[in-house]
């Protein structure tokens, strides 16, 4: 264990899939004592297809948190402009007086339209993001996804 008073991870609390078509409300909570200066969201596409699966380029926001009075911040941010039925990955890092905390475990998220197939479930949960200090995706992650594909579909 670490004392250095910079801000805990982010951990991501939206839902994984978008209500729409070309936006996605990206909602995290990061632990910090010391009010946040800074925090930085990097997103991007996934462009896949049957037999390959490459990370676009990352687009990076810059934002200013309110002070709040609480140890947990509690951020949002609406991504707009993305193309529909893709799948995105995010990271974020926050930073306080003491310094830039670890960079927040990869987030997958979806905008509506073409549903993942079960295939393409695989192959995200199973793929190398290239940044060697974020976990792996599990194929119970994969399950979970689809079955929640399933029943938004079944809903609509």
């Amino acid at each position: 264990m670490e004392l250095s008073g910079r801000p805990s991870p982010a951990e991501f609390r939206s839902a994984p899939f978008s209500r729409s078509w070309d936006s996605y409300n990206l909602t995290w909570g990061v632990e910090s004592y010391p009010p946040l200066e800074e925090v930085r969201l990097l997103y991007r596409k996934l462009n896949m297809n049957e037999t390959y699966q490459k990370p676009g380029k990352w687009h990076d926001v810059i934002l200013q948190p309110q002070n709040g009075e609480t140890f947990t911040h509690v951020m949002s941010y609406n991504i707009r402009g993305l193309d529909h039925g893709s799948v995105f990955e995010a990271i974020i890092q926050a930073k306080n007086r003491y310094g830039w905390n670890e960079v927040s475990d990869l987030y997958q998220f979806y905008t509506r339209g073409a549903e993942p197939e079960m295939e393409d479930m695989e192959l995200i949960a199973s793929s190398d993001t290239n940044l060697s200090s974020l976990p792996c995706r599990t194929a119970l992650a994969a399950i979970l996804a689809a079955i929640l594909v399933f029943c938004l579909a079944e809903t609509h």
